[in-house]
């Protein structure tokens, strides 16, 4: 067959020896390629892109894929249902119950005399009274430990972008949280000092070193002094309830003092608030895992600042006063991430072994014999 009928009949092209191109004029086109064009040769073949793409490409795909992958297995958390309904009727059925018991003693004593009867309707009517100032207060506090919670989020946030003054609006609700409030003049010193040119970042970072980072060192001088009073009081009381008691008051005492230094005002829905978050991040760490975290520094110095003969005086005590101290540096700490306005960053959250450690020195100067 000729090649014009081969042509015809669609079986192959053959080009016009004016069309073709030998090797020399192949050689220059790849010549004048630009350098950052990639154009194979042609002993390559395109199945498959260059090995430098690929390998990106793969690196970037796998990670994604290995992300997702973690993300699937990560059980959620599902939410229990009917809490609010179940303490909603707990609560009538207190109510009813403290309703008909009243009634009840009413009618007793209303039987033995008048006057019983007239002094305990006073007595219940103040007591109604109390209750109602109670609830009041707590609906209409607007000084809520809620406020706290959005400033330590919108914080959060811009410390992770470069934006430019898109952080106006949280340091509005800053000023608007600290108003008619003792940290009011240093927060307007340390916005005032803020560069025109900074971002938003920056902008966190140097009001948290000029506004915050002086409460901080407040509230650490104030966890060391009540861990260190805490930890000496178990280590020298002989009663185990009344050591349970004693750690008890002197802990949530803490928690007041430390959230009038940050500026939230210790009302009782405030107080129930952070003792709350304190308790639920005290069972997801665990106080096992405080205790493993910070006990090893602190028999180090025990080791190296005490003899033997006064560790064996000391017993127990030394270590029931060391434990109880860690747990209250441990809340302090707790209690500090609960106020700050502005979340402590990654790696700057205080240790508990410092706390431990001026406690046992409290501890050892108090078992000292004096001369």
């Amino acid at each position: 067959m000729s090649d014009k009928g081969k042509h015809q009949d669609g079986f192959s092209f053959v080009p016009d020896p004016s069309q073709q191109l030998d090797a020399d004029s192949t050689d220059k086109i790849e010549e004048t390629v630009e350098p950052g064009t990639f154009v194979p040769s042609r002993e390559q073949t395109l199945e498959a892109p260059p090995e430098s793409i690929s390998a990106d490409s793969q690196a970037g795909s796998g990670s994604a894929q290995s992300s997702r992958a973690r993300e699937s297995l990560q059980l959620q958390a599902r939410p229990v249902r009917g809490l609010k309904a179940l303490f909603a009727l707990l609560g009538l059925y207190v109510v009813w119950l403290l309703g008909q018991s009243s009634y009840q003693q009413y009618q007793l004593l209303t039987a033995q005399s008048s006057i019983l009867a007239a002094a305990f309707l006073a007595l219940l009517a103040a007591l109604l009274l109390v209750v109602a100032w109670v609830l009041l207060q707590w609906v209409c506090d607007k000084d809520r430990y809620a406020r706290v919670r959005v400033l330590q989020t919108q914080a959060e946030h811009f410390r992770a972008v470069r934006s430019h003054r898109k952080s106006d609006a949280f340091m509005g609700q800053l000023t608007a949280f600290y108003r008619d409030k003792p940290q009011s003049p240093e927060l307007g010193r340390a916005l005032s000092n803020l560069p025109d040119y900074a971002d938003d970042s920056e902008r966190i970072a140097l009001l948290e070193q000029q506004f915050v980072a002086p409460m901080d060192s407040d509230a650490k001088a104030l966890v060391a002094r009540y861990s260190m009073q805490t930890g000496v009081a178990v280590a020298l009381s002989p009663w185990a309830a009344i050591d349970m008691l004693l750690t008890l008051w002197r802990n949530l005492k803490m928690l007041e003092e430390i959230s009038k230094i940050y500026g939230l005002r210790p009302s009782l829905r405030n107080r129930l608030n952070i003792l709350g978050v304190v308790l639920s991040n005290m069972v997801l760490a665990g106080v096992s895992q405080t205790l493993a975290d910070s006990s090893q520094g602190v028999l180090e110095d025990a080791a190296r600042s005490s003899s033997a003969l006064l560790l064996a005086k000391t017993g127990a005590n030394l270590g029931q006063g060391i434990g109880v101290a860690l747990v209250t540096g441990r809340i302090g700490v707790l209690g500090m991430q609960a106020c700050r306005p502005i979340p402590f960053a990654e790696g700057e959250v205080p240790g508990v072994g410092q706390f431990g450690r001026q406690a046992l020195r409290s501890i050892l100067n108090s078992r000292k014999p004096h001369s």
